[in-house]
Order: structure tokens, then sequence, then C-alpha cells
């Protein structure tokens, strides 16, 4: 009997090892499917990463391109201003002079006026009375000083062409 206890424990031992051996067997299995899965996985994040990569460095490739030709935009158009500001200074010169200019010729036409409507008047006054066909603006000599300014030289101007009329 004693015999039989022992192979009684002895196949007791031998189908705990075999239920044992099963889930082991069956944890493996498990582990294995765990280990495929989670390769398939990191194996498709690496891929679409590398796909995003390769995407990024032509976006990279592309702004870098278009950053360039900025810059070169960007020179040309700080030349262009550059020069236009320059023409914009020569032409606030030109108009500054041009202004004086016109004040100045303004301000002698004026005077011209001026003297003219006095010159106008001292001839009325003269002639007044007088009979026009006895009045003549023939010259008689010509002494020219050379201190005669120019306005006295266009009023002698003015007064030989009213006499032509």
């Amino acid at each position: 009997d004693a015999l039989g206890g022992i192979i009684d424990t002895l196949e007791d031992l031998l189908d705990k090892a075999e239920t044992q051996l099963d889930e082991l067997r069956k944890k493996e299995a498990k582990a294995q499917d765990d280990y495929e899965m989670l390769k398939q996985s990191v194996d498709d994040e690496t891929k679409f990463a590398a796909k995003d990569m390769d995407e990024a460095k032509k976006g990279i490739a592309i702004a870098s391109e278009t950053l360039s030709t900025a810059e070169g935009q960007l020179t040309v158009a700080k030349k262009e201003l550059a020069t236009d500001v320059e023409a914009k200074g020569e032409l606030h010169h030109d108009c500054m002079s041009r202004a004086q200019s016109y004040e100045t010729e303004t301000k002698d036409r004026d005077e011209e006026l001026e003297v003219l409507a006095k010159a106008k008047q001292v001839i009325k006054e003269n002639v007044e009375g007088v009979n026009l066909a006895q009045v003549s603006f023939f010259q008689v000599s010509s002494k020219t000083s050379i201190r005669m300014d120019v306005a006295s030289l266009k009023v002698v101007r003015l007064v030989r062409n009213l006499g032509y009329e």
C-alpha cells in the first residue's frame, strides 16, 4: 500500500506538473501574441514617423526656398525704396526751388505792375488836355547808366511798348 500511495502521489504531482505546463504554455502563447502585436504597433509607428519626417523635411526645404526668395525680394524692395526716397528728396528740392522762383517772379511781376500803373497814371496826368496827335514817344537821345537796375529797364521797356500801341 505504501507503494500505491507513492504512485498516487507521483500521479498527483504529474497532473499538477501537466496543469502547470499547460498554464505556462498558454501564458507563453499570450505573451508571444502580445509581443507580436506590440512589435507590429512599433513598426507601424516607425513607418508613419518616417513618412512624417520625410514630409517635414520636404516642408523645410520648401520653406527654405520660400525664405530665400522672400529675402531676395526684400533686398530688391529695400534698394527700390532707397532709390524712391532719394528721388523724393530730389523732387522735393526741385519743387521747393521752383516754388521759391515762382514766389520771386510773382513778387517781381507785382512790382512791375505797380510801377506800370504809376507810369500809366503819370502819363495820363501829363497827357490830360493835350492833343494826343501832338504827343510822341519818339526817343530823342539815349543815355544809359550802368547803374540802372533791372526794374528801371523793365519800366523803360514797358513804356516804350505802350508808345507803340
